[in-house]
């Protein structure tokens, strides 16, 4: 489904990404793992058309999409949900909901579904639909954000650090709606985490980033399973 070959990326002439390769394949859910600066949000940034390669590709269903603008790469069916959430705060539920369904808004019967679907994985945001969104609390917001990416009815989901800031019984919530997202609504999900532990039990297979170099990929349980994974980023 997804194929990013050989990517190298920039900020200025800081280099963040060296020849950086992944797939994620139809139905899988995939996380990559490691610690802060190690360039996993940027490996996101540049799925979604936020970042430039400099060198690479990236393909999403046989098509070239790193060439794309944003909107495009949305169009297209990728939705992605940023760190720190990004709601609009002062928009109710229901509105920012509406704002992600802005590249299906001429398809109101489509709107309409996808919007009952996110209800029922998140019935607390039905439950609030008319309260604003900056109202609500940390792991209620994190539920809106990835109710919106879901609203433009993408094929891949890029969810980066669903679990930042939030209490462990939120986390387990949040990580049970992911599994629910991909097996129900039969979307492919690409997970970046610093929650190692966390991210693997729910994944088919992963990706370790250690300064913008992908330095090992393995199945899931086997990544468990590696001494040195399990070390520096499961804890001993």
């Amino acid at each position: 489904m997804l194929r990013v070959q050989g990517i190298d990326v920039f900020y200025g002439s800081i280099q963040a990404l060296k020849e950086v390769s992944l797939e994620v394949g139809e139905g899988e859910i995939v996380c990559l793992i490691g610690s802060n600066g190690a360039g996993k949000t940027t490996v996101l940034r540049t799925i979604s058309g936020l970042l430039k390669p400099r060198k690479g590709s990236i393909e999403f269903m046989g098509e070239r999409i790193d060439n794309k603008r944003p909107s495009q790469v949305v169009r297209g069916g990728i939705s992605c949900v940023p760190e720190g959430r990004r709601i609009f705060p002062g928009l109710t539920v229901l509105e920012n909901l509406e704002m992600g369904a802005y590249v299906r808004r001429r398809k109101r019967t489509e709107v309409s579904e996808a919007m009952e679907r996110v209800f029922a994985l998140f019935p607390v945001l039905k439950e609030r639909a008319r309260q604003a969104g900056g109202t609500l609390s940390g792991g209620q917001q994190q539920m809106l954000a990835i109710a919106r990416a879901l609203m433009a009815g993408p094929r891949l989901l890029l969810l980066d650090e669903p679990s930042l800031g939030l209490a462990p019984f939120l986390v387990e919530q949040v990580f049970d709606a992911i599994k629910r997202i991909n097996q129900e609504e039969k979307v492919t999900v690409l997970l970046v985490e610093q929650n190692a532990k966390m991210a693997l039990e729910i994944a088919n297979r992963g990706y370790v980033l250690v300064n913008g170099v992908v330095s090992l990929h393995d199945t899931a349980s086997n990544l468990k399973d590696n001494e040195k994974v399990r070390e520096t980023y499961l804890g001993g």
